[in-house]
């Protein structure tokens, strides 16, 4: 089940609560954590495109739609046509003096995923924006779809129980074809 779907039970009232939690076996203590309902506040964009005979960005934003919420929205547009190779990368990074690996770095091939092969990390980063894409079938990506879509992607004060400490993240989502590093989308993000 992924964490996402936990639902409280209807005797708390809605809010942020805290859940501590450890994990021991045979008497002896392993692991422990804090489980928290954390704010994911976005603040700016930068896409980056590697390989501009391959693809280019039309546009790439983030919207204010009001205070606390901002929308992203991107088109790339694919110029050699059909894909059927590509892998994606997804990384956090942490700022600390500069930004440094956190936790996660997850590589996967784009192709087999849709075909239903799952990855935990990936299946989080997607059910936030499947529902904003065209980017939702399997290779090949053919000429008459040259253009791939996220519009109005609400990024703004997304709840998430998460093991992030409050601070100021880095999101890069990288896209190769045929390895090589193709383009790649940056997201910086506050975790409240």
């Amino acid at each position: 089940m992924p964490v996402n779907d936990l639902k409280a039970p209807s005797l708390f009232p809605n809010g942020d609560y805290r859940l501590d939690f450890e994990v021991s076996a045979y008497n002896v203590r392993r692991a422990a954590g804090v489980l928290v309902s954390n704010i994911l506040v976005a603040n700016s964009i930068k896409c980056n495109e590697y390989d501009r005979s391959f693809a280019v960005f039309a546009y790439c934003y983030l919207k204010p739609v009001n205070r606390t919420t901002k929308t992203l929205s991107l088109r790339v547009k694919l110029l050699k046509t059909p894909v059927t190779e590509a892998h994606a990368q997804f990384t956090v990074w942490k700022k600390a003096n500069g930004y440094k690996s956190f936790v996660i770095n997850v590589t996967l091939d784009i192709c087999r995923y849709f075909t239903g092969r799952r990855n935990l990390i990936f299946d989080w980063f997607y059910d936030i924006w499947k529902q904003n894409t065209n980017i939702n079938h399997t290779c090949p990506y053919k000429v008459r779809m040259t253009d791939l879509l996220v519009e109005n992607l609400s990024l703004s004060n997304f709840k998430t129980l998460s093991t992030f400490p409050e601070g100021q993240y880095r999101f890069d989502f990288d896209v190769g074809a045929y390895c090589v590093l193709r383009a790649g989308v940056q997201i910086f993000v506050t975790v409240n």
